[in-house]
């Protein structure tokens, strides 16, 4: 699916647009999830070699059910990290999206936000999607928040499903219908 889509912009989300992602990507892709301090955060606590993102990759280019782009920052074209739609249930309009800022100095600015929304208005006026979930560890609240702050909704808690650094954490379960993201969008863009 990645060879089939060009960058995605937008003319009033100033800071960042989202590219495919390349190959020559994932040892930048290996070194942000392998980082202790974004690992904490991911359900998948497993340390990916390079040999293994690869075959990941490989399989990503035959999938139409798997969408994983570079989110890139617009004034210097620096990638900052991933995010993604996966498992398309092209039959139920649904799907399910992830992401992750890699370089810790775009934390917290926004950066994340204006992502999620791009990638949000791609899935729901370009694919045709109906409702995207997403799922964040409970010890990680920016995430939870910046999911909010995107029109997303708590659905519910898988209370202490993980183990993280030695620790059980809650999973909670996040989406957002179509119907609730125009507002959202209209609201940030000033429309």
């Amino acid at each position: 699916m990645n060879t089939h889509i060009i960058s995605l912009t937008h003319p009033k989300l100033e800071k960042v647009y989202l590219r495919p992602l390349e190959k020559a990507d994932l040892p930048l892709c290996c070194r942000w999830i392998n980082n202790p301090e974004i690992r904490q955060y991911l359900a998948n606590q497993n340390l990916p070699s390079l040999q293994k993102e690869e075959g990941w990759y490989d399989s990503l280019q035959k999938s139409d059910k798997d969408l994983v782009l570079v989110i890139t920052d617009k004034s210097n074209h620096a990638p900052l990290g991933t995010i993604g739609l996966s498992g398309i249930d092209w039959r139920n309009h649904f799907g399910t999206t992830g992401a992750l800022i890699g370089e810790k100095e775009y934390w917290g600015k926004g950066y994340g936000t204006e992502a999620k929304l791009l990638l949000l208005k791609h899935a729901f006026d370009t694919l045709g999607l109906e409702k995207i979930g997403s799922s964040v560890l409970g010890n990680n609240p920016r995430s939870k928040a910046y999911l909010e702050k995107t029109g997303y909704h708590e659905e519910g808690c898988r209370q202490r499903h993980y183990l993280v650094n030695g620790k059980k954490v809650d999973d909670y379960i996040m989406a957002i219908f179509r119907e609730d993201f125009e507002p959202v969008w209209k609201k940030y863009c000033g429309e």
